[in-house]
Parts: C-alpha cells; structure tokens; sequence
C-alpha cells in the first residue's frame, strides 16, 4: 500500500523509537552496517581523490586565466558527485531498516533507478538549501560589511542570523524528506505528500536531527583536535617543480588523517539520520505490518 493511499490524519512520532532507531541503524547489526558501506566508502574515496587533484586537472585543462573558472566548475562537480555514495547508502539502509536484511547491501540493479531518484531529490534539496543560503546571509554579509555606510549589524548578530537560518532551512527540508525512504521503497509518496505525513511530528523530527548534527559536530570537532587543522595542500605542479626537492607523498597526503575522520563522522551521520528518516516514515504513514518489528528491527 502506498504512503499516498493512507488516510489524511498521519499517525503519531515517537521521539525515543526515533532517536533509537538513529543508533540502532548503524550499531544495532554493525557487520550488516559494514558492509552496506563498503561501496559507498570506495566511491567516496575515489571522489576525494579527485577533488585533492582539481587544482592539477584544471591547471591541465585550462591554463591562465581560465585556470579559476575551471578550477570551481571542477569543484561544483565533485560537490554534486559526493551525493551519490550517500544516495547508494542511503537506499540500502532503509530498505535494510523496513524490509529486513534480506533487502541486502547493494542497491539490485545497481545502482538502479531508486538511487538515481534519490540523488536527484538530494541534489534537488541541496540547490534549494543554497539558494535560501544566498537569499537569506548576503543581505546580512552586506550590511556587516558596511555595505550601505557604517556596519550595521555585529558579530553577535551574524551568528544568531546564521543559526536561525539553518533552524529554519532545516525544518523546512525534513518537512520534504520523508520523500527519500518512499524512494527507497518505491512507494508513490512525493514531497506533497511528506508534507502531511510530518505535519504531527516534525518538531520531534527536528529535535532527532538537531542532536545529531551536534554530534557529528563535536566528533569533528575531536578529529581537529587529535589531528590538527589540515593545511590548504599544494599542487602537484608546485611539488615536482624542476628548481626544488620535496617529498611528494608526503605533501599529497598532507591532512588525510583529518579528512579520512571526517569522512567516516559524516558517514555515519548520514547513517543515522537515514535511520531516523526511516522511523519516521514507517511510524507515519504505517508502513509495513506488524508496525512494531518495523520499529524494533534494529533496536
């Protein structure tokens, strides 16, 4: 039965089976875990590769002038291009979390046309948190900087803008986000749709996502402080010149401890928050029977 057949007073949020299930999705069976991730890892790998060698490419590419315009065109790419490990996770996840493990660890076909609808909604909700983020802090830049006579705001006030902006964007987007676990199952839900599902629990909703973000955002934290902040890195064409000596694995893998932390604090991140998506489409819109296995599979 679809999400979009249900009834049109969704059911109720709980928000410690939610919270639970955030935990539950990664630790809950960690071997299951594991190995759902092993392709998006690589990806991701591969994808930070990259983005460690645009500055080479686009020196490559376009030499002069042109270098800059290549250079964030490049980057724009490998931005787009990082969604889509977390869009693989991301549908294996949930349908481990309500379909049982016998959905297994790779998206079949793959990647297939759940994770490619899944990366289009998440680069869809990116563009859209972008462009409330140039809407909502250039105005603000601007009056800080002056930019109609004497500043007009302090730092204090910058910062309380820029948390009520993510509070607010935030919201709006888990408002939209009960579209990914409907992705992943196939189910006819879209952002309409999402939208009334989480009209009784998107405060709760909120609240789950709140304190994991705090999380990731300590854990980060902790990697800054165990490992140093990572430098800017230099070029391969500045490493190799002919005038100099200098050690190139070592200044190509300036900062990889920082990064690879970082890389695995966001996955599991994404992981839980996956996780608490997909609690709160099964309690939501009553997906699966009997409800409460849905809701105890990893807990």
């Amino acid at each position: 039965m679809s999400a979009q057949d249900m009834p049109a007073v969704p059911g109720r949020l709980a928000f410690g089976v939610t919270l639970r299930a955030s935990f539950g999705i990664v630790f809950g069976r960690f071997g299951l875990f594991l190995r759902a991730a092993v392709v998006p890892v690589l990806l991701s790998l591969v994808i930070a590769a990259f983005e460690h060698a645009v500055p080479t490419v686009a020196n490559t590419i376009s030499a002069g002038p042109g270098m800059e315009v290549t250079e964030g065109v490049l980057l724009i790419l490998v931005g787009c291009l990082s969604l889509f490990p977390y869009s693989i996770l991301g549908v294996v996840l949930i349908r481990i979390y309500l379909d049982g493990p016998r959905a297994g660890t790779l998206p079949q076909p793959f990647p297939g046309r759940r994770v490619w609808r899944y990366f289009g909604y998440s680069l869809l909700m990116a563009l859209a948190f972008l462009l409330a983020l140039g809407v909502v802090l250039l105005p603000v830049a601007v009056l800080a900087e002056g930019g109609f006579g004497e500043p007009a705001v302090g730092g204090v006030w910058i910062l309380l803008a820029i948390a009520v902006f993510f509070a607010v964007i935030l919201y709006l987007l888990l408002r939209l986000s009960l579209v990914f676990p409907a992705i992943a199952m196939d189910d006819g839900l879209r952002l309409r749709g999402s939208w009334r599902l989480t009209r009784n629990g998107s405060l709760k909703l909120f609240v789950v996502f709140g304190l994991l973000l705090l999380l990731q955002l300590l854990a980060m934290l902790a990697g800054t402080a165990l490992f140093g902040q990572p430098d800017d890195g230099v070029t391969v064409s500045e490493i190799v010149a002919p005038d100099e000596r200098a050690d190139l694995f070592t200044a190509l893998t300036a900062g990889t401890p920082q990064a690879l932390w970082n890389m695995v604090v966001s996955l599991l991140a994404v992981a839980m928050m996956t996780g608490a998506l997909a609690s709160a489409f099964a309690q939501l819109s009553g997906w699966g029977a009997p409800r409460q296995d849905i809701l105890q599979r990893f807990e």
